[in-house]
């Protein structure tokens, strides 16, 4: 990969190796047709591109066909996932709509009525993506509940990761208090690398009369998923990262299909959630009626028309995706999973083999080494803790500016190496490797 780096420090002889896909995927060549196409649109048609496009994708209708390819990736019935938003915005609509302590009967709980405890309390991992916990606490207060009484945070062992059990034991014990409404928890751990299994989980809050969201944001277009066999109640996701979608790129949205053929209108008896125009059935969108009545499935949540120009940028990326091989519905993550896993392996043999890094940097891997509880990040705790000029950061800066790797960095001493099965080779995660050992090397 070119120009992704410059500076005069680089080797000449280095082009970009680009390790940072899970924290923002690289541009597809389709992705970058499809948007200079809508921009043409745009400037040749203007409104009547919502009905009259010349390479067929009408506005109208333009989260149709990426909404398809993202319930393939995630394991999903088509209308049980739209294209919408952006994940922060979406998981705000999921909470108004699953979050509903005060609602009497309560959400969950079809016997509740009464002197029966408020549920109230939601599990969330305390090293969850700020993001979530700043949405978690307002939905909190919003219902006029104290996040310090309401949020039980999930804490890792020593090495930051979590088991299993201990998180079905936290299900259990916060169950037993009848105040537990739901569970959130990110699939893929954004800072660890670890992926959680979310089959097991999901099947026992569920089994326990627990709402159960997902964050899907380190795991969409990473791992394989089966969101309706697996029973979560709901889902969100950015795609930007492993979904190349481009900065800030549309999110996504799944809704299990028992709670989307629910109608919103007023008297019917189904789900109450956040209602706007783009959610309203088709045929009456744009005659404008005063009633809302909500598209059946995971459509019936949009808000407003989505941008054509991140759409497209979104589409020609999966559309790029779907080109490995085995395709069919639930098939294009397992076709990719397979290299995703070897690719990772071999990142952490290099760096786990005696005498490849020196023993003095004190550096450890902290994803699982489990293949089935990772994805295809891999993070290393380099110590001390990362400032201007401790030890991460040097090297950090080493690998980035003289081999021109691109790499992040978590607080508090977290390298993270995202080779991604989409684009990555052998060849690059030896070269990243080779570098990393390299700038530890000169910065000790």
């Amino acid at each position: 990969m070119k120009d992704v780096v410059e500076g005069n420090e680089k080797d000449e002889q280095a082009t970009s190796l680009y390790m940072c896909g899970n924290s923002l995927g690289p541009l597809s060549k389709r992705s970058k047709k499809y948007v200079e196409q809508e921009l043409q649109v745009w400037g040749r048609k203007a409104v009547l591109g919502h009905w009259d496009h010349p390479f067929g994708r009408p506005w109208t209708q333009c989260e149709e066909r990426v909404s398809h390819l993202m319930s393939d990736i995630i394991g999903a019935k088509p209308n049980e996932v739209v294209a919408m938003g952006t994940l922060s915005s979406n998981l705000h609509i999921m909470l108004a709509t699953f979050y509903r302590p005060n609602a009497l009967p309560q959400l969950v709980l079809p016997n509740s009525a009464g002197n029966k405890p408020v549920r109230h309390k939601i599990i969330y991992e305390a090293l969850a993506f700020p993001s979530d916990q700043y949405a978690l606490a307002s939905a909190v207060t919003l219902a006029g509940f104290d996040p310090k009484t309401s949020l039980i945070a999930l804490e890792g062992k020593k090495d930051r990761t979590l088991e299993t059990q201990d998180i079905l034991a936290t299900i259990d014990r916060e169950a037993d208090t009848g105040e537990l409404a739901m569970i959130l928890l990110g699939d893929v751990q954004y800072q660890t690398g670890q992926m959680f299994d979310m089959e097991k989980i999901t099947k026992h809050a569920r089994s326990r009369g627990i709402i159960v969201g997902w964050d899907l944001a380190h795991a969409f277009a990473n791992v394989p998923l089966a969101m309706h066999d697996w029973d979560a109640d709901f889902a969100v996701w950015c795609t930007y990262k492993y979904g190349s979608s481009g900065p800030g790129g549309m999110a996504g949205l799944f809704v299990h299909e028992r709670w989307g053929n629910n109608s919103n209108a007023p008297g019917a008896s189904g789900l109450p959630r956040p209602a706007a125009w783009w959610g309203q059935k088709k045929a009456s969108r744009f005659s404008m009626p005063d009633s809302f009545d909500a598209i059946q499935g995971a459509s019936g949540w949009q808000q407003s028309n989505p941008s054509a120009l991140d759409m497209a940028a979104l589409l020609g990326s999966l559309e790029t995706m779907a080109l490995a091989p085995a395709l069919g519905s639930g098939h294009i993550m397992p076709a990719l999973r397979q290299k995703s896993q070897r690719l990772t392996a071999y990142l952490e043999h290099l760096l786990l083999t005696p005498g490849f890094l020196p023993a003095e940097a004190n550096i450890s891997i902290v994803t699982p080494k489990e293949g089935r509880f990772r994805g295809s990040q891999l993070s290393s705790d380099v110590p001390p803790p990362i400032d201007a000029s401790s030890f991460v950061a040097r090297v950090h800066h080493s690998i980035e500016t003289r081999y021109g790797v691109v790499c992040d960095v978590r607080n508090p001493d977290i390298l993270r190496f995202g080779p991604v099965a989409q684009y990555s080779s052998f060849e690059d995660v030896w070269r990243t490797a080779d570098a990393l050992r390299k700038s530890i090397m000169a910065q000790l």
